[in-house]
């Protein structure tokens, strides 16, 4: 099944990750009611059935269906039709709900990485990515798991350090699986910095740099110079949300914790322990019921995300609402190349 349907999004020329989370998005619709076989036009949605979610691909690549249509156009334009759907058949907005396991950032998708237990890729996926959960931008799930960034503080700077990696390489042309997927032994030996960021193998990107343009720049400099990649980004946000841009950096609920107690039994060791932690003692959450634990934990843990995504603006140099300030703008060298009307705009926003 897996090859079929990436063999067809192939020829389709549709993303595999993309229409695979919108399917699956729609799957748990029709498995939750809020969508029927009328909506699907008699496909049976539910998991598993490997030829529906096939036949909705084909239909998705044709726009045959109104389902299909919507779907096309992307998650957020599919989270409204299934609104849409739902509440002219019941009366009842289903949007909060639908919000919550509608997995998009920014409108794009997520990378396939379940994130509620890492929060450095929560913060990379809600805000470190300007055009949504994609892991191009930080892929810290591991390390982080390991215990690399043990401060919001070593976090952030790792949502800073770890993009510049990746879009230097991209802005070189070259390509950054032997960086991402080969660790070299060297850098192992390394006694200051990040080792997990592969320092000796950024070394042998910047030989590479360095004879091609006859600089003298160590790794570090040079990858910083896609601060003005990210902060051009920002700006292109800001200009189309406003003073609103901050309230797009965020991820549905179930990229966070459990939305429901289901999820939370089925994690209930490591769950408990977390509870336990933000409580300050066992006792604390001896007699709840797992629904009292689990708003305990999800409540934490979005205040959690809330306290890195504004160091990060900090290390950024944007503001509290993520804009960046003029004296960033500057800094970078990006002021003087925008528009008068930019240049006003910004200026506003960010003070």
């Amino acid at each position: 099944f897996i090859m079929e349907a990436n063999w067809h999004c192939d020829n389709y020329g549709v993303d595999t990750i993309t229409v695979a989370v919108i399917i699956a998005f729609a799957m748990e619709c029709y498995q939750r009611g809020y969508i029927t076989a009328t909506d699907t036009d008699g496909l049976a949605l539910a998991w598993g059935n490997e030829m529906a979610a096939l036949s909705l691909l084909h239909q998705i690549s044709r726009g045959e269906t109104e389902l299909a249509k919507a779907a096309g156009k992307g998650m957020l334009a599919l989270v409204d039709w299934v609104a849409a759907s739902h509440a002219g058949r019941t009366g009842k907005d289903p949007r909060p709900e639908l919000e919550k396991f509608a997995m998009q950032a920014k409108g794009l998708p997520f990378s396939l990485y379940r994130t509620h237990r890492s929060l450095s890729m929560q913060g990379s996926f809600a805000a470190a990515s300007d055009i949504g959960a994609h892991h191009a931008a930080a892929w810290l799930i591991k390390v982080d798991l390991l215990g690399a960034f043990p401060t919001f503080q070593d976090k952030a700077k790792a949502l800073i350090s770890y993009p510049r990696v990746r879009l230097g390489n991209d802005n070189m042309g070259l390509c950054k699986l032997p960086w991402v997927d080969v660790f070299n032994p060297e850098s192992a030996r390394r006694k200051d910095g990040d080792i997990h960021i592969n320092p000796a193998s950024q070394e042998i990107y910047a030989d590479c740099y360095n004879g091609m343009l006859g600089t003298d720049l160590d790794w570090k400099r040079i990858f910083e110079q896609t601060d003005r990649d990210i902060n051009l980004q920002r700006v292109m946000n800001v200009m189309r949300y406003g003073s609103k841009t901050g309230n797009y950096d965020w991820i549905p609920d179930r990229a966070i914790g459990p939305i429901d107690d289901q999820l939370y039994e089925a994690e209930q060791e490591f769950n408990d322990k977390e509870v336990r932690k933000a409580a300050g003692s066992a006792a604390a959450i001896e007699n709840l019921q797992t629904g009292e634990k689990r708003e305990l934990l999800m409540n934490h843990r979005k205040e959690e995300l809330r306290k890195l995504i504004q160091v990060y603006y900090q290390e950024r140099g944007w503001n509290a609402s993520g804009i960046p300030t003029v004296a960033t703008l500057q800094q970078v060298g990006l002021w003087s190349f925008l528009n008068e009307e930019t240049q006003t705009r910004m200026s506003e926003m960010a003070a």
